[in-house]
């Protein structure tokens, strides 16, 4: 379990709401975004609140931390969505895990679409082209089902929050 005290990397942090709120309950909270503009804002408000949270621009497929530095990385809203592919995130995965200290955790915050409307919707979307998405409902990340190896891993349909061991 995660404390305060903790080290928090914030994978898409935007403008800095949650790692903001982290730093609050007294975790020590970093932010990495892919937008430029979305960190320059942080970094305004970070030196309005002075507060004692770092921002920085990156692609988290490049990004580097030193093994064993993080006490949780939490991606937010569906940031885990927009890395293209199932390979790819499992190696961002087996990065993150490297990160980790003993007993650390990731968080993936995602959204789930249990309503036969919201189905209707985004197959709609898809079927009008709205979008790039190149596959129904490849924008919405599920949860990674804990049954399955990491070295296997594939999305599951089922809503709500799984735990996923990092090990495979």
């Amino acid at each position: 379990s995660v404390g305060p005290g903790g080290t928090v990397l914030v994978v898409g942090s935007g403008t800095g709401r949650e790692p903001f709120a982290l730093a609050s309950a007294g975790f020590r909270a970093r932010g990495i975004d892919y937008a430029p503009a979305m960190v320059a804002a942080s970094l305004r408000e970070s030196s309005r609140r002075g507060a004692d949270v770092r921002f920085e621009v990156g692609d988290l497929r490049a990004h580097e931390e030193p093994a064993a530095s993080l006490d949780a990385v939490f991606f937010t809203y569906d940031v885990y969505s927009f890395l293209p592919g199932s390979a790819e995130r499992v190696t961002v995965l087996r990065k993150i895990r490297s990160w980790l200290k003993e007993g650390g955790v990731v968080f993936l915050s995602a959204r789930t679409v249990p309503s036969w409307r919201g189905k209707v919707i985004l197959t709609l979307q898809y079927l009008r082209g709205i979008g790039s998405v190149s596959r129904w409902g490849e924008s919405h990340t599920r949860w990674i089902d804990r049954s399955i190896p990491l070295s296997d891993h594939r999305a599951t349909r089922e809503s709500g929050p799984r735990r996923c061991a990092l090990s495979s």
